[in-house]
């Protein structure tokens, strides 16, 4: 297994991904129609180049088989230091 920064190609899988995600955590799914998915498309592949953003793609055999999104920012909960969160993980 190989864990890498995603780049614009890996977009569309990572949608595809986020629908399926959603619809196993039963969330009102927001990747259910294609304007929807083209949105957070657009939205994923404008965070690639974001500083603060980072996304990484997990490939077995070639074939992307999760992701993981995050953020990185000063100042939070008081203090001065440099803090990163995670905000989405999904393996299938």
């Amino acid at each position: 297994m190989i864990i890498r920064r995603a780049t614009i190609w890996d977009a569309t899988k990572i949608v595809e991904m986020w629908a399926l995600m959603e619809d196993e955590i039963k969330l009102k799914n927001r990747c259910a129609d294609d304007i929807q998915k083209e949105r957070f498309y657009v939205s994923f592949i404008a965070k690639l180049y974001k500083q603060d953003h980072v996304s990484l793609v997990a490939e077995a055999d070639n074939k992307i088989i999760g992701f993981i999104q995050g953020h990185v920012q000063y100042f939070e909960y008081g203090t001065s230091e440099l803090i990163g969160h995670c905000s989405h993980v999904y393996v299938y």
